[in-house]
């Protein structure tokens, strides 16, 4: 049982790392695909490796700044990691890891990004499309999230 309510506050801290790139991305106008996986620095354009893109703890193990260039990192992405994380994980744990808790994190989750969205605006070119790739992309973690949600009703 705590395994899979462990799995299921970890793949909230996944979406948390996506949250950060997916709601970025749709904002700053980016020509990458919301849900492409190459990550770079803004100002020198270094390659994020894979291991330096969990968020929350690359972070701090970078202290805050580019591994390269030395640039502070915005800390507004470090906030939105953990405001997506730990809502998630509280809206779960509120609802005792029902199914219904994870669709409200989701939920939750879609909300932050749509205030994101109208608070700071969207780019123009490919929005639309960019945008409904994002929602089947957490559609798909939903549905992953509801299974282990399922595997955990069905042990009690």
């Amino acid at each position: 049982m705590v395994i899979i309510k462990i799995g299921i506050c970890l793949s909230y801290f996944i979406i948390g790392g996506l949250a950060t790139t997916n709601i970025m991305r749709l904002l700053k106008g980016s020509e990458l695909p919301v849900l492409s996986s190459d990550c770079h620095c803004d100002n020198c354009g270094m390659t994020i490796t894979p291991l330096n893109q969990m968020p929350i703890v690359s972070y701090i193990a970078c202290h805050g700044h580019c591994r390269k260039c030395k640039i502070k990192l915005p800390t507004d992405a470090l906030i939105l990691e953990i405001v997506v994380f730990i809502g998630m994980s509280l809206i779960s744990f509120a609802g005792n890891f029902s199914m219904l808790s994870v669709v409200f994190s989701f939920l939750y989750y879609e909300f932050i990004r749509i205030v994101y969205l109208f608070k700071y605006g969207h780019r123009e070119k490919l929005f639309i499309k960019q945008y409904i790739v994002a929602v089947i992309a957490m559609v798909g973690f939903l549905i992953m999230v509801e299974f282990m949600a399922f595997l955990l009703k069905a042990i009690n």
